[in-house]
């Protein structure tokens, strides 16, 4: 996990000036790298000569640039921004990274074939979509993956569904699933079968909340190189919870690992 910790951050900087100040995001940092662990177990053992993945609503994050770099995969990034999808592309150009593609799309609408890819990751994209469009964008993901393939998604997790407005962490709308919620709204949908989940959270001092009250130009200082250190020191993978084993409070996420 170190060796992908310092891949990814040499990539997020080489990708340009913009990449590098705008820096990694506390919670998207730990979540990659859980990713990353899981996509090695699961694919860089077999002999396919080309595996295929999609990171559905991108944004401006090098997480498929990393993929493609790291792993040698075929990638193909997703937003409905127009333009995430121009940086994605100047940062794929600067880097030399020729197995990589950038794609303006809605996420419920992918314009893609049933069955187009081996690997689908969704990070932090389905809490922040209102009404059913989470539903949507998981029948989608379960109609492009592949039979055998893997999807990972992560979103906000809380002993209790709830949906908010203008958080801590996030401007706007933004939802938190429960056990229940993650299964009727996500899993169900998209026709998959649960593999595993994985729980990441702050387990002994919760940091985000002391981040995310700074003012804006005290975190500028210091989000581009002590942000990720201090995301590796306090997220951590929690285990397989029992609901109520370990405080909801210190749980801040859940990675689904789903399967055709």
């Amino acid at each position: 996990m170190i060796q992908n910790f310092f891949l990814f951050y040499l990539i997020n900087c080489k990708a340009g000036l913009r990449s590098f100040i705008k820096g990694i995001d506390y919670f998207r940092l730990r979540e990659y790298l859980i990713a990353a662990k899981q996509i090695n177990f699961y694919f860089q053992k077999t002999k396919k000569e080309k595996t295929t993945l999609i990171d559905i609503g991108c944004g401006e994050e090098t997480w498929g640039l990393f993929a493609a770099k790291v792993f040698g995969f075929e990638v193909t990034v997703v937003d409905v921004n127009q333009k995430k999808i121009n940086l994605q592309r100047k940062y794929s150009q600067r880097l030399n990274v020729r197995s990589f593609d950038a794609i303006c799309a809605d996420g419920a609408k992918l314009p893609f074939f049933d069955e187009s890819f081996d690997v689908v990751n969704c990070f932090a994209v389905l809490p922040l979509l209102p009404g059913e469009k989470d539903i949507k964008v998981m029948q989608e993901i379960g109609r492009i993956l592949k039979k055998s393939g893997k999807a990972l998604i992560t979103v906000g997790y809380d002993t209790v569904f709830r949906e908010e407005k203008d958080t801590l962490t996030t401007k706007g709308f933004s939802r938190v699933y429960d056990d229940n919620a993650l299964s009727n709204r996500l899993i169900k949908p998209s026709g998959l079968h649960l593999v595993k989940k994985i729980y990441f959270g702050q387990p002994k001092i919760d940091f985000s909340r002391i981040w995310y009250r700074l003012p804006f130009l005290v975190k500028l200082c210091f989000r581009s190189w002590l942000l990720p250190i201090l995301s590796l020191t306090f997220l951590k993978e929690i285990a397989s919870p029992q609901i109520g084993a370990i405080h909801n409070k210190k749980i801040n996420g859940v990675l689904l690992i789903l399967e055709k």
